[in-house]
């Protein structure tokens, strides 16, 4: 009943279940200590109840979604009677509307979390709601999983069929060009929101559309795949017979057994995948493989901030470690997300010692062992602080290795983010019988000399 409430971190190598513990009091001041960063005195904490949940459906478990401040819940759930069964989508404890069905997968707040949308059909009519507004889509059916918002929030952009079976991508409320299909997660907008690109299938090839373009045809294109880099080029996996090529821009880089995602530094200017060739698993930064390992973890390859440094998960020899700019850090059993701080000196992330328990890795500091870490980790804006998920009997939220009071019941989604060098904020959940309720609770980091 909860799995919609609780992450589930996957360990590259174990899989550790997260508790979900209940918010504790209004206002809470925890005792002096001293964090090896930046001395503190107090960690003053506040809590204010968001939504409150009183209707469990497996529609709400569904479409559970956490805005992207985290400072807003938004759900989709069944109202009225058994005949006249209707459903609504619920933000912030608010519904909006009442319709025949909510299209599934379609519930998504906009980068700013100021905006919200949704598809839904009401008298047989397909809808797209947005801000609470709604909008007669003239199409027979809505892609679920489709929805995408520009960078600066201000743009919308969908998938929607026809009854013919054939699809195309409506983008500020304009239908595109229909194709037979629309790649599955493959709509993107470009960092700076002027250039739309999406994948698309006729005659049995597929290819990139940009801006209404469209690019050379493959023999396919994998889900998910496509990306836009920082400096505008565009990134995807495509299949070439039954090998897959990383295309960057222009480049073609493989043939490869398979390829991991691509990943693209800050700045643009540096590109990296994961793939396997042969079995032999193959690293490459910047069009050049610098190392070979017995194995490396897929979704682990990560650039610093900066662009300067990067890291990824391999192993070797029964023991797992993460190599950053080239060098092998510590061996552990199982190895879980890892993160750069905003300057890129700093770096942290979860590992598991075989009998011991879960750690946080700071600098090549082990803090722990937990039972329960992550996935939930970030670090302040000046790199001083790191506040992360973990615990033992109940998940905490800890601040440079010191315990805080406020339990972590996490939503789908959910991330602790700093507001300022001093101050974060996450949600958090507690359990009244059959009753849910989420608050924001935000912390302070108080100083010696401040109150």
């Amino acid at each position: 009943m909860l799995d919609y409430l609780a992450e589930r971190y996957e360990m590259l190598r174990v899989t550790t279940q997260l508790a979900i513990a209940a918010a504790v009091s209004c206002l809470v001041i925890i005792a002096p200590a001293a964090a090896a960063e930046a001395e503190f005195q107090e960690r003053v904490v506040s809590e204010r109840l968001v939504a409150r949940m009183t209707n469990y459906t497996k529609e709400a478990d569904e479409s559970f979604i956490v805005s992207p401040d985290q400072r807003h819940v938004a759900y989709a759930t069944v109202v009225g009677s058994l005949f006249g069964r209707k459903m609504s989508v619920v933000v912030d404890g608010k519904e909006i509307g009442r319709y025949d069905n909510i299209t599934g997968k379609t519930l998504l707040f906009s980068p700013d979390s100021r905006r919200f949308a949704f598809g839904a059909l009401r008298d047989g009519k397909r809808l797209v709601v947005v801000d609470g507004k709604e909008e007669i889509t003239g199409h027979d059916r809505l892609g679920g999983g489709s929805f995408v918002f520009s960078p600066d929030s201000r743009r919308l952009a969908y998938g929607a069929g026809t009854l013919d079976k054939k699809w195309s991508v409506i983008v500020d409320g304009q239908p595109g060009k229909l194709y037979d299909s629309i790649g599955t997660g493959n709509i993107r907008f470009s960092p700076d929101s002027s250039q739309l690109a999406y994948v698309a299938t006729r005659d049995g090839k597929w290819f990139v559309v940009i801006d209404g373009r469209e690019g050379q045809p493959h023999d396919g294109i994998v889900d998910f795949s496509l990306v836009f880099s920082p400096g505008q080029t565009v990134g995807y996996i495509s299949n070439i017979g039954s090998k897959r090529l990383a295309v960057i821009g222009e480049q073609h880089y493989g043939p490869y057994d398979r390829v991991d995602e691509i990943a693209f530094s800050r700045d643009g200017k540096r590109f990296g995948f994961l793939a396997f060739d042969s079995g032999a698993p193959i690293v490459v930064i910047d069009g050049k493989e610098p190392a070979r390992h017995e194995s490396i973890f897929e979704g682990t390859l990560v650039f610093s901030p900066d662009g300067r440094r990067v890291a990824y998960g391999a192993s070797s020899k029964g023991r797992s470690f993460y190599v950053v700019d080239g060098t092998e850090g510590a061996g552990y059993e199982g190895l879980g997300k890892i993160m750069f701080s905003p300057d890129g000196r700093r770096l942290a992330y979860f590992a598991q010692k075989k009998g011991e328990g879960n750690y946080v890795v700071v600098d090549g500091k082990e803090l722990g062992p937990y039972v329960n870490a992550g996935p939930q980790m970030s670090f302040s804006p000046d790199g001083n602080h790191l506040a992360y998920a973990a615990g033992t009997k109940r998940r905490l939220v800890f601040l440079d290795g010191r315990e805080g009071s406020s339990p972590l019941g996490l939503s789908k989604g959910g991330e602790i983010i700093f507001d300022s060098p001093d101050q974060f904020h996450y949600l958090s959940m507690k359990r009244d019988g059959e009753v849910f309720e989420f608050y924001l609770v935000e912390e302070k980091i108080v100083r010696r000399g401040e109150r």
